[in-house]
């Protein structure tokens, strides 16, 4: 249980964890999330795997939505909600997009666009 500290990037643990979270630069820092209990999870589907190392593995999953099994029926089930935190769209909104064949092959092209505020990839 966590309850809001003096600022908005603080807050105040009711019991101190079991483990020292690691921060220092020589390895991935520790990740902590918050939310409310039920929305801790979501039924998701796994749409590809790489590997990262020797150790670790990068998984790519999108939420799996009931509503997409029966939208042909005019069907809409209430919409899932995976998180009660505040959300930033990190998804980009790209601009000027330009797309140009490839110089004597014609089954290629080359895209590009201008870069886009807020985005983590592309």
């Amino acid at each position: 249980m966590v309850t809001p500290g003096p600022r908005p990037d603080i807050v105040v643990l009711a019991v101190t964890p079991d483990i020292t979270p690691f921060t220092a630069g020589t390895a991935e820092r520790t990740h902590v999330v918050f939310g409310q209990i039920p929305t801790w999870r979501t039924l998701a589907k796994v749409i590809g795997t790489r590997p990262r190392g020797l150790y670790q593995i990068e998984i790519e999953a999108v939420t799996e939505d009931p509503a997409v099994h029966t939208s042909e029926l005019g069907l809409s089930p209430a919409p899932i909600i995976t998180s009660s935190l505040p959300r930033r769209v990190t998804q980009p909104v790209v601009g000027d997009p330009v797309a140009r064949t490839v110089p004597g092959d014609t089954s290629r092209v080359l895209l590009s666009w201008g870069p886009a505020p807020n985005a983590d990839i592309y």
